[in-house]
């Protein structure tokens, strides 16, 4: 039959004590087919417990959703909470990517708070299912949270200091060059242009600006005009105006080259 032995150690004196079960029903306890060192305070130092809590706190919080808190008691599926001084707070939030607690789907957020103002950068799904990060600074105490700053998938940075669209048009063609958030131009007669936004702006009120490059002679002079009549949230009109060499007469042509930018909710 199998031995079972218990050994001593010839310098200590420690005493190693089995405890029968409060039951009647009887106990097995397997040990694994290799040998093994349990792990003591002194001992080396790779095998000592990896979690301290100083014994004085909850260090590890697992809830029976299987939430991990570290720092606190989690609300998302990982919640970590650094309290490094009296009113500040470092958290760091990886929750439901389903059910998240910000508008759209929430998957990680990462801030610090401080006394009624914090901040936080917050990954995200919106209500088109496109991935966005989010900068989201100085939250009121009310707990209202403000986006500042969005990068969405398709390469747009929205904010108020960003531009919403800008486009470079061939006025010859008409085409572009190169554009943001255009999806095409239509040509609306000589010299007249309506740039199509590939993502909508909010309404109307937006700020659009123009620079028409100068024609082909030395004197001669461009401008491109965009009437509020010609602005719409999905597209903006205008026209190219020419006055050839020292003329002091402005016309409608289709030379040149429009740069448009636009900021705006």
């Amino acid at each position: 039959m199998a031995k079972v032995k218990i050994q001593g150690h010839a310098s200590g004196t420690g005493v190693v004590t089995v405890t029968a079960p409060n039951t009647s029903t009887d106990r097995t306890i397997t040990l694994p087919d290799a040998t093994a060192t349990i792990a003591t305070t002194t001992d080396v130092a790779a095998r000592l417990p990896s979690i301290v809590d100083g014994g004085n706190a909850t260090a590890i919080t697992i809830d029976s959703s299987e939430n991990v808190g570290i720092g606190a008691a989690p609300a998302y599926l990982l919640d970590v909470h650094s309290a490094a001084t009296s009113g500040t707070t470092v958290t760091a939030n990886l929750s439901n990517a389903k059910y998240g607690v910000t508008t759209g789907y929430t998957a990680l957020q990462i801030g610090t708070q401080y006394d009624d103002g914090s901040s936080r950068i917050v990954s995200r799904n919106n209500s088109g299912n496109q991935s966005e990060l989010t900068l989201q600074p100085h939250a009121s105490s009310s707990g209202v949270w403000t986006d500042a700053l969005t990068l969405t998938s398709d390469g747009r940075g929205l904010s108020q200091f960003t531009a919403k669209v800008w486009v470079k048009i061939n006025g010859n063609t008409p085409s572009f060059y190169d554009s943001h958030n255009a999806s095409s131009i239509t040509d609306n007669g000589v010299g007249q242009y309506q740039v199509n936004f590939s993502n909508n702006m909010s309404n109307y009120n937006y700020c659009a600006v123009a620079h028409a490059h100068a024609g082909g002679g030395t004197n001669d002079t461009n401008i491109f005009e965009m009437p509020d009549s010609g602005r719409a949230t999905s597209n903006i009109s205008g026209h190219m105006m020419s006055a050839l060499n020292t003329a002091t007469t402005f016309s409608q042509a289709s030379d040149g080259l429009v740069d448009i930018v636009i900021f705006g909710d």
